[in-house]
């Protein structure tokens, strides 16, 4: 009986890893959109956008990725007005 307890909770606790593994680095992709408005804004210092420097080496080496990350920044952009 304990030993299931135990195997159900390691299942769990493998679970909740991989949900962490599959959000945060989408998290990080799309937060580029508001980080870029709040920069332009005046809200955050420039020096921000230096940990987005991996995607900005995607974007240079794919197109698509650069056709991708245009669309969504212009989607920000636009709520500004």
């Amino acid at each position: 009986m304990i030993a299931d307890d135990q195997r159900e909770s390691r299942r769990s606790s493998l679970a909740v890893w991989f949900a962490v593994a599959a959000v945060l680095p989408a998290l990080y992709m799309l937060s580029t959109g508001p980080v870029l408005l709040l920069v332009n804004l005046g809200y955050v210092p420039n020096a921000v956008l230096s940990i987005y420097w991996p995607l900005a080496v995607l974007r240079h080496h794919f197109r698509l990725a650069d056709v991708f990350y245009a669309w969504y920044e212009s989607l920000w952009f636009r709520l500004v007005g």
